[in-house]
């Protein structure tokens, strides 16, 4: 990457992006405009860089926000982009994240955060983004996972389309199921009608878990990413965590990333979505292979476990009464399971009978 440029004292760098180039070889390469094969990739920091320091980047790593990719097509010009969402002004919540290297003029520099593309309205729509987001946290967060570029996602669908792939008119729900399960997933789908109250509880549980899902709004003919939710401790709860939850955080790739997606009784408060979550009509999970147990039933279990007469809470502790207890349902591997464990100090040498007999834990 040579400097090819400078625009009001700036240095500008061509970029040879694998995303666009991706895109630019099989579909705008062909078109009969002139489109060119280069990007530029843009990197914020929370600081002015003097000049005598642009060779010596490392040392700024605590200031380093992230970086944008910016393309060359017509519409919708922000390609792939990561940025650290604690940067991000009234955001407080939980985030699905990974860490992201990259190397600026020789340095090597890191973060964490989700991935955002922008539709470009012809090789990749909303439901094409929202999926590669989910697929590119996966494959840079495990290693199980390959990567798959932006054309590629947009040919995943075809054993199951309704017409050609390229431009696309969009994707229905089975479409993008078929998607995560040619990369490797074991999706479930849910849709609000089926399950009613259980609904939004069951997609936090997920999201709770650290797995981001992709979200139809049938009335808007929209899908989005869910990332990430964020809550207020300070209420009265009953039951379960998700009684905390405001609202949840999501990419929309017609917007900038990490807005929050409010309820609708819920005040304006930061960078939100014009949607709410009552407009969620359907989501889709990508499930790895071995998790056999989804939500509905950890819940139900959980449910009968706590109340049965013999191994129930009340049953078996003086101490603690199943009405006073408020549960937080979510998936993790055996591995972060037993680490966690470890570090905790409990009666009786708990700690490591966990370590010791479970293979995942569900708490």
């Amino acid at each position: 990457r040579k400097i090819t440029q400078s625009v009001y004292g700036v240095n500008t760098l061509w970029f040879i992006d694998k995303d666009y180039r991706d895109t630019y070889y099989n579909f705008y390469s062909k078109k009969f405009a002139d489109y060119p094969n280069k990007t530029i990739r843009l990197h914020f920091f929370a600081t002015a860089i003097p000049l005598n320091d642009i060779f010596d980047l490392d040392k700024y790593q605590n200031q380093y926000i992230g970086f944008s990719i910016i393309r060359p097509t017509r519409i919708n010009t922000i390609g792939r982009t990561i940025f650290d969402p604690s940067r991000i002004s009234n955001l407080e919540g939980y985030v699905c994240s990974a860490d992201y290297r990259v190397h600026i003029l020789g340095a090597e520099l890191s973060v964490n955060g989700f991935p955002y593309i922008s539709q470009d309205t012809d090789v990749t729509v909303c439901a094409h983004a929202a999926c590669w987001m989910v697929f590119r946290y996966f494959s840079e967060k495990y290693t199980s996972y390959a990567e798959v570029l932006p054309f590629e996602v947009s040919q995943l669908t075809e054993n199951l389309s309704y017409g050609r792939l390229v431009p696309s008119k969009g994707l229905y729900l089975s479409q993008i199921a078929e998607m995560f399960s040619k990369f490797g997933f074991y999706p479930e789908i849910y849709m609000r009608n089926s399950y009613d109250k259980n609904f939004d509880r069951l997609l936090y549980y997920y999201i709770e878990s650290g797995i981001p899902v992709v979200a139809g709004l049938d009335k808007h003919s929209h899908a989005i990413t869910i990332l990430g939710h964020f809550s207020k401790y300070k209420k009265n709860v009953l039951d379960n965590s998700v009684e905390y939850v405001d609202g949840f955080i999501i990419n929309d790739d017609n917007y900038l990333p990490y807005q929050k997606l409010l309820r609708k009784e819920t005040k304006v408060d930061g960078y939100c979505s014009q949607f709410h979550v009552e407009d969620i009509d359907s989501f889709v999970v990508p499930l790895y292979e071995k998790v056999y147990f989804s939500a509905e039933y950890v819940n139900s279990t959980v449910e009968a476990v706590l109340n049965d007469r013999t191994f129930g809470i009340n049953a078996l502790s003086k101490l603690i009464r199943k009405e006073t207890i408020i549960k937080r349902i979510f998936l993790t591997s055996s591995k972060s399971y037993k680490a966690q464990r470890r570090k905790q100090n409990l009666l009786f040498n708990l700690s490591l009978t966990y370590c010791s007999i479970f293979d995942i834990g569900i708490v």
